[in-house]
């Protein structure tokens, strides 16, 4: 009888635990930091200095993405530069085929997408990006992911609380991120942002040319599992970009369509 209710509870928390992993990440609690106000706000400048090291990028890498098309695990190589804000990816099976290019030239976006035979183009806005990769993504946040690195939302006016997550709040005391590091490195690891109800998550950082990326980034809806995982494959910073990458040419035979509110609803 022992035995049998030992074995009983055993398989009841191995399927507990594989429930719940499969709903929500099971991530280990932050520990909280000794640090003093004044050491917070220096950790914090130190982050944003740091983010403002990388101008451009070019980066290879495989994209995982949940509920667009079914999961699909593809290929990805992007370009973008920060000031101005300038970004073209190009999305494709693993064998080449071609899926999406996206391009984003300040406040306006055009897509390629090739299983639709459609060229889209109109004014940027963060839900196109949910319509061609799953997810609502600004500019911001498409910066950071590419980058490796968080950005920070610090302003002189607002305030940080907190000592793991640190709170990013505003002049009104809304949040506007939070931040959780690691303890012995005090390297990003997770940053939430509330108002987009989004997460991105950073892994196994690297330095090159005096500058720190992470090579694996996740995004994720709040407290749930990642919608979108970007590993680098090949990365190269601040290099010099030609102007003319950042266009789009419509293939013949496909059929040109408005970025507007109703192709949020339409079929894909």
């Amino acid at each position: 009888m022992l035995i049998d209710l030992i074995f009983k509870r055993f398989f009841l928390i191995l399927f507990l635990l594989t429930f719940l992993s499969g709903c929500v990440s099971l991530r280990p609690a932050p520990v909280a930091l000794n640090l003093s106000d004044r050491q917070l706000a220096a950790l914090i400048a130190q982050m944003a200095l740091e983010q403002q090291k990388a101008d451009s990028f070019f980066i290879n890498g495989i994209l995982d993405i949940k509920n667009w098309y079914g999961d699909a695990e593809v290929a990805v190589l992007a370009v973008g530069t920060r000031n101005p804000f300038r970004l073209k990816v190009e999305v494709a099976h693993s064998w080449g085929t071609p899926l999406l290019h996206i391009l984003i030239d300040q406040d306006r976006m055009e897509v390629l997408s090739f299983s639709e035979r459609t060229y889209y183009f109109g004014a940027f806005k963060p839900q196109w990006m949910g319509r061609f990769l799953g997810v609502e993504l600004s500019p911001d946040i498409i910066w950071a992911t590419l980058r490796g690195y968080p950005l920070i939302l610090a302003s002189d006016d607002g305030r940080i609380e907190g000592s793991n997550p640190i709170t990013i709040l505003d002049k009104d005391n809304r949040p506007l991120e939070q931040i959780t590091v690691h303890p012995e490195t005090l390297l990003p690891a997770e940053v939430v942002f509330p108002q987009s109800k989004l997460c991105l998550r950073f892994f196994e950082f690297q330095e090159s040319d005096q500058m720190l990326f992470a090579k694996k980034i996740e995004i994720a809806r709040m407290d749930k599992k990642p919608v979108l995982s970007l590993r680098y494959t090949e990365a190269i910073f601040n290099r010099e970009v030609p102007s003319q990458i950042f266009s789009l040419q419509k293939p013949a035979g496909f059929k040109a369509v408005e970025l507007n509110e109703p192709l949020l609803d339409s079929p894909r």
